[in-house]
């Protein structure tokens, strides 16, 4: 389930774009995520609450961050027919279970005609 904010996936969408034409600004075919760009604001991750809460947050934050980020980037590769690494890690159900805390580097390359990665990944 994609659980972002217009305005969030406006914001991501290009990026993945970008990356996919060779074009985003931070590595040409690569793009730096950061988790909190898919996150609504949660203020209990940060609050004063005793840490024990704090932590339970912070961790149901990281699994949101990571399930979200996973439907958009397969929702993307589904609609561009495009190949996505997260990290060097093959698009896949593991971002599922993973705690995404803090940056990723998300490789967006075009499928050869044969439905392979052109770059052989």
């Amino acid at each position: 389930m994609i659980d972002l904010s217009q305005r969030q996936l406006l914001k991501l969408w290009p990026e993945l774009d970008d990356a996919l034409y060779g074009k985003n600004g931070f590595g040409a075919d690569t793009a730096e995520i950061y988790a909190y760009t898919v996150l609504p604001a949660d203020p209990s991750a940060d609050s004063a609450s005793p840490a024990a809460m704090r932590e339970e947050a912070r961790r149901e934050n990281a699994l949101q961050a990571a399930r979200t980020l996973h439907a958009v980037l397969v929702l993307f590769s589904e609609i561009r027919d495009c190949v996505i690494t997260v990290d060097d890690d093959r698009l896949g159900k593991w971002m599922l279970t993973w705690e995404f805390e803090h940056r990723v580097h998300i490789t967006v390359r075009k499928k050869d005609v044969r439905g392979k990665n052109r770059v052989g990944k």
